[in-house]
């Protein structure tokens, strides 16, 4: 991620994950949870690692990840993704993808990304 698009993002953020300043503590500022949420989502997923990185608690990492995640989806999502509102907008959309991608019945995909699943290993399968 550019510098600048860290920037638009923290700026977009800032109203709705901002805390105040208290006689009891500072808080953790705006640019420092955008990075603390990203490198988490970028990474395995573990919040003793983040808290590591960023001199931080775990619990802080766990509240700060949530915060933001959810101020990206209820106040970002809707200004970003446009998802079809009646039958003949998901048709459409579906039509076009396949047409681009070859891919039936699916009206996107968010970036083309594989992601390894790993398969359970006590799980058996029986023929029928």
């Amino acid at each position: 991620m550019s510098q600048d698009s860290f920037s638009e993002l923290c700026t977009q953020l800032r109203p709705f994950i901002e805390k105040k300043i208290t006689k009891m503590r500072v808080p953790i500022s705006v640019e420092t949870q955008v990075a603390v949420t990203l490198y988490y989502l970028s990474d395995e997923g573990r919040y003793r690692k983040v808290a590591n990185a960023f001199g931080i608690s775990r619990s802080s990492v766990s509240i700060i990840v949530r915060t933001v995640c959810i101020a990206i989806s209820v106040h970002l999502g809707p200004k970003y993704i446009k998802l079809p509102t009646t039958q003949d907008d998901v048709r459409y959309a579906a039509d076009k993808f396949e047409e681009q991608t070859g891919y039936p019945q699916c009206i996107g995909a968010i970036d083309g990304t594989h992601i390894f699943i790993k398969k359970p290993t006590n799980i058996r399968y029986y023929l029928s």
